[in-house]
């Protein structure tokens, strides 16, 4: 056990001979000794987080604005609340939730109606800046909303003359746009579409970049046929797996979209039985998950458990204990789990007898 230093020695020294001398002040003043006592500790619990008036009233004033701005500018304050959670993935998910329960949508970016600020779009929804996304600068943003807007691919890339149309939207903004499938309202992804997936889209236009910024003299639309031959030797290819969307998600955005991962029947069922994500754990209750990682465990005593990493909806990853586990079967990596969850000094944990994995 550690000693206490001289210095350290001084200031208990000192603080008890406060004690004794508040303490002894009240007993002569007509206090009990026991109730003197306790309003000694009171005021010194009170001492840990207590301020002066001036403070106090600062808080008041910035709750006073907070609350008339969420009554009569509910939308525009709402909006500014989710922007500056954005980069504090502990605090968004929470946000994201709160801002759900009041009846509004969080939508993926989309190449048509994103801006550099998070958007108030109709029908109360809220759309991610771009600059949500990994490796889309001000310069980009600034040509897609002056160019916007975008019909189909051939008019984002292509002026009429066939010349090249980009300059500061480049090849990484494209690719990391088209990962995180921003390209929804030019409706040219899906079956009988120019693109049947986004990984068809991905791989006919970014591994060939070069070839498409092509217009010689010879043939101003010699990019456009590159991408035509690119579009029909890539023909058949699978969409990316559940696995690599939620992972470009979380590389580019540094979280994920319920929707990309959770079925709309799922998320009803969570919200109905009050099932929140693990992110947003504040008790022993049931809570969400999807499983990204399992490393199959022995105790001191040779029981067989999983230690697994989970997360929620804000991309916090952490490990939780699963125990009384068979030592066989284990829990695929990407499934959505439900469970109750309790937590303590060792983190958090369950067991697979309180454990059902719904995909």
């Amino acid at each position: 056990m550690m000693k206490p230093s001289g210095a350290s020695k001084d200031a208990l020294k000192k603080a008890k001979a406060l004690e004794e001398r508040f303490v002894s002040g009240c007993v002569e003043n007509g206090v009990m000794n026991h109730i003197a006592q306790k309003l000694y500790d009171d005021i010194m619990k009170f001492a840990a987080y207590g301020f002066n008036k001036s403070h106090a009233v600062a808080y008041a004033l910035d709750s006073y604005y907070c609350a008339w701005l969420m009554t009569y500018y509910e939308e525009e304050w709402l909006c500014a609340y989710l922007e500056s959670m954005e980069a504090n993935p502990e605090k968004r998910g929470k946000a994201f939730s709160e801002v759900k329960a009041l009846g509004y949508e969080i939508v993926p970016i989309d190449i048509n109606h994103a801006e550099s600020n998070w958007t108030i779009l109709d029908g109360k929804k809220f759309m991610p800046s771009f600059f949500s996304c990994k490796g889309i600068g001000s310069a980009a943003i600034d040509e897609i909303v002056e160019n916007r807007p975008f019909t189909s691919v051939r008019q984002m890339l292509w002026n009429e003359d066939g010349s090249w149309k980009p300059s500061k939207f480049n090849k990484r903004a494209v690719e990391n746009l088209i990962r995180i499938r921003a390209f929804d309202s030019i409706d040219e992804v899906g079956p009988n579409r120019t693109f049947e997936s986004y990984r068809h889209m991905h791989d006919s236009i970014v591994p060939n970049w070069n070839s498409l910024r092509k217009s010689p003299k010879r043939n101003r639309f010699e990019g456009q046929e590159n991408l035509s031959m690119a579009i029909e030797q890539n023909l058949g290819l699978e969409e990316w797996s559940r696995q690599e969307i939620i992972e470009n998600e979380m590389n580019l955005l540094g979280s994920v979209n319920a929707d990309t991962f959770v079925p709309a029947r799922l998320q009803d069922l969570f919200e109905e039985e009050g099932w929140h994500p693990i992110d947003e754990y504040k008790q022993p209750w049931v809570y969400w998950f999807i499983v990204l990682q399992v490393q199959p465990k022995k105790t001191k005593n040779n029981r067989f458990y999983l230690r697994a990493k989970v997360m929620g909806l804000s991309g916090k990853q952490e490990w939780m204990n699963i125990w009384s586990w068979n030592g066989k079967d284990l829990l695929p990596n990407y499934s959505i789990c439900v469970a109750q969850v309790s937590a303590n000094s060792f983190g958090k944990s369950t067991s697979m007898k309180k454990l059902e994995v719904y995909v």
